[in-house]
């Protein structure tokens, strides 16, 4: 549209919503959901036609949770003990036995600490973490719990896994000219985790990174 204050300028205006889209075996088709303008998506996870879930975050950045029971979607409140917040990976076992993991925010100043929710067939509820865990990249099953991969606060990379409710963190070599690594993803393997990720070298140029062995 043309800008008055501004002969001959223009002003471009945005619009951003949540979207989802399935496919029928044909063709993809766009999904309806609740509440789609106050949304924004980061990840989803089916268990079956009628128990699909969706994480996120809200237009006041808080996280957002939606599920699908084979009808329609619902919002389904998220506790966490934060001002801000973003759920950005879902996994999940079976219908009792989901995870939700993030980052919340307890004042303006936080990077950002850990957050991990679990749902247990009935509702959702926020899991321990420990106080330096900075927020979560990534989210991964691993027997008797789970396996997250993110930064703390002050930048730091950490892989941390969560057994049998009791968390242990194996060590992360720095990587870097200057120590500066990111590790994006995790997953679990018969012979432990693996994290991949990035970090910058001499000539400030990003190099991948693939760190095994962490149990």
């Amino acid at each position: 549209m043309s800008n008055p204050d501004k002969p001959g300028g223009t002003i471009q205006e945005t619009h951003a919503e949540a979207m989802l889209q399935h496919w029928d075996g044909e063709a993809w088709h766009l999904v309806p959901v609740p509440d789609a303008t106050s949304l924004w998506t980061y990840s989803v996870t089916a268990l079956a036609n009628d128990d699909v879930w969706v994480s996120g975050y809200t237009v006041d950045d808080r996280p957002a949770m939606l599920h699908y029971d084979g009808s329609s979607w619902s919002r389904v409140p998220v506790p966490y003990d934060g001002v801000n917040g973003e759920l950005t990976d879902l996994e999940a076992r079976g219908p009792n036995d989901v995870w939700a993991a993030g980052r919340k925010l307890v004042d303006d100043e936080d990077p950002g600490h850990a957050l991990l929710a679990h749902w247990d067939g009935r509702s959702w509820k926020q899991v321990p973490t420990p106080a330096d865990a900075g927020r979560v990249n990534d989210l991964t099953l691993a027997p008797a719990g789970v396996a997250v991969a993110g930064e703390q606060p002050d930048g730091t990379p950490y892989v941390m896994r969560l057994r049998h409710g009791r968390w242990s963190q194996p060590s992360v070599p720095p990587g870097g000219a200057d120590g500066s690594r990111y590790l994006t993803s995790v997953a679990w393997t018969p012979r432990g985790l693996t994290a991949v990720g990035y970090e910058e070298g001499a000539t400030g140029l990003p190099t991948p990174s693939l760190l095994t062995g962490g149990r």
